[in-house]
Formats: C-alpha cells, structure tokens, sequence
C-alpha cells in the first residue's frame, strides 16, 4: 500500500531543521566567497560585490529562519531536501572557488557559472520545504526567493550584455 501525505513528507525533528538550515546558511555563505573571488577577478565588474551583498543578506536570512525553526514557528519537510545533493552542491561550489582563485576564468564564464548556482534546483528545493505558521517566518521565505530572482535577472542581462560584446 502506498504512503500517506504525510508519511511521505514527515517533519523533521527541531534538531534536524536547525541542522539542515545550518547547512543552506553555509551554502550561501560559500556563494558569497565564490562571488568574491570573481569581484576580486574582475575589480572592474560591479555587479559581484553587489551579488556578495546580497549573498550575505542572504545567509542572515537563512539564520534568522534557523531561530524561527527552533522556536517551533516554522516546520521543514525533509523529504523534500536532498542533504545528499547539497554536500555535492557544496562540494562544487568548493570547486569553483578554486578555479577562480587560480584566475583562470573568463567573465563570461563566471556569469553563466553564477546563473547556474542561482537556478539550482537544490537552492530551490529548500525554500519549498518550509511551512510556516508565522507571517514573520513566511516573509522571510519570501524574501529569500525574491532575492534569488532578482540575482537570477540582474546576472542574465549582464551575461547577455556580454554575449553581445
């Protein structure tokens, strides 16, 4: 016999939410070095010290869902984040810190590199992953997202500007 709803997405313990948000905040904060080497790489290039900003931003809005998740105001379906294919994620993003940090890299290729890692579907998975109970907490998720998009669409027109070039 098949599994329930809720078999299949049981909540995680408080601890394992807390875990698995330790885990996105570190992952955002990794984005935020690797696009710090790329500022380094291309100090002429604004749009990466902007990009690490908000990466920033980014990761304290993660820990500030970290808070609300042990507060018990928020819940996390494990079963829709793969922590297996975020340690990969993570591992790649590792990679890609080395590359730049060799200076081996192109403009362009850094921005297509940095519009794959906002459309990961990884980083997407998770923000599906929460229910709220709080309008606090939701507005974070929401933000969170918003902020995603944004870096989506600014880092596409500067890629297309490229391309053009």
């Amino acid at each position: 016999m098949g599994e329930t709803m809720l078999e299949r997405y049981a909540m995680t313990s408080p601890k394992n939410r807390i875990n698995i948000l330790s885990m996105i905040a570190e992952v955002e904060e990794a984005i935020a070095y690797l696009y710090q080497a790329y500022a380094d790489s291309f100090p002429e290039y604004k749009l990466w010290s902007g990009l690490v900003v908000e990466q920033i931003d980014s990761a304290d809005l993660v820990r500030g869902l970290t808070r609300k998740a042990g507060e018990g105001s928020m819940q996390f379906y494990e079963n829709k984040v793969h922590v297996e294919r975020m340690h990969s994620f993570q591992n790649r993003l590792q990679s890609e810190l080395a590359r730049a940090k060799e200076k081996g890299i192109s403009l362009a290729n850094a921005l297509s590199i940095a519009l794959d890692i906002e459309k990961n579907l990884e980083r997407r998975e998770y923000l599906e992953a929460f229910d709220t109970n709080t309008l606090e907490a939701a507005n974070l998720l929401s933000m969170l997202a918003e902020m995603t998009d944004r870096r989506i669409k600014l880092i596409e027109k500067h890629l297309e500007s490229q391309r053009l070039q």
